[in-house]
């Protein structure tokens, strides 16, 4: 998620949007800022799914190939958005 790189966590889906910069969109949980993440506009697809994954729906990268973050879910490996 790309409020990782600041030390945040990424929002729950259907977050409001609080603040907006220029790193992104900004939510808050739990009294804590969360970044907001933005679905694929009109596809609704996955840059992973070109390689047979799905999309995570949360945001804890566990690797990083070049600049894209992957994540597991279920047991499978899972494209972070």
């Amino acid at each position: 998620c790309w409020a990782a790189s600041q030390g945040y966590k990424c929002c729950k889906a259907g977050a409001k949007v609080v603040l907006t910069d220029s790193k992104g969109k900004w939510g808050v949980e739990n009294n804590q800022w969360c970044g907001i993440v933005q679905t694929s506009n009109a596809s609704n697809t996955c840059w992973a799914s070109s390689q047979g994954y799905k999309c995570c729906n949360g945001c804890n990268p566990i690797y990083t190939d070049g600049s894209r973050r992957w994540g597991v879910e279920n047991n499978q490996w899972c494209g972070i958005i």
